[in-house]
């Protein structure tokens, strides 16, 4: 038999990120995260374990019941993977705020994107959720919307007080709506 060569002249398209950064600029409050603290982790498992105990108490058939259970277990081994233990791809390592309204966030596998804070950011006493999105959006990702916003849940413990503080001072600028009536701790 004759060996067939075959020569394609079609190139792939590759689809490379023009807003991607290379390195963290060196000036702003810089935000770096570690593993969630022991309280929020028992709090998931608290949360999906009543979800899978609600799933049990429904009529559902057993193959439904199936179905809809590995679907909440892999969803938790999803959210613990991104937001509690930060190994995901696509969990945000650090974050670094420049001016009022610009942040950038760095992912665990390096990647670095500027990003703004949107208005609906919720500040309290103790927690941060700070909402983001990314700016600009890439042309390829526009239809990919909900992939460009980002919560994230920021408590004193897991930033040190002194950063949480300078945080949440920085985010007041932004004239956010509080829900803590007290000074600023």
């Amino acid at each position: 038999m004759a060996n067939l060569l075959i020569v394609s002249t079609r190139t792939p398209e590759l689809i490379i990120d023009t807003d991607a950064i290379n390195e963290l600029p060196n000036y702003g409050l810089l935000i770096e995260f570690s593993q969630a603290s022991m309280v929020i982790k028992t709090l998931y498992v608290i949360i999906f374990m009543s979800v899978l105990f609600a799933l049990y108490l429904t009529n559902m058939p057993f193959f439904a019941l199936l179905f809809c259970s590995l679907g909440v277990l892999y969803y938790g081994y999803y959210l613990f993977n991104k937001h509690l233990f930060r190994c995901h791809n696509h969990a945000i390592k650090r974050l670094l705020f420049t001016e009022l309204d610009w942040c950038y966030m760095q992912f665990s596998d390096q990647r670095i994107i500027r990003a703004t804070v949107d208005e609906n950011t919720i500040l309290s006493e103790h927690l941060v959720i700070l909402n983001v999105a990314r700016y600009p959006v890439p042309v390829h990702k526009k239809w990919y919307g909900y992939f460009n916003h980002y919560s994230i849940l920021i408590t004193a413990e897991e930033v040190g007080s002194d950063t949480f503080r300078e945080l949440k001072c920085s985010l007041r600028l932004l004239q956010f709506d509080t829900n803590e009536t007290s000074h600023i701790t």
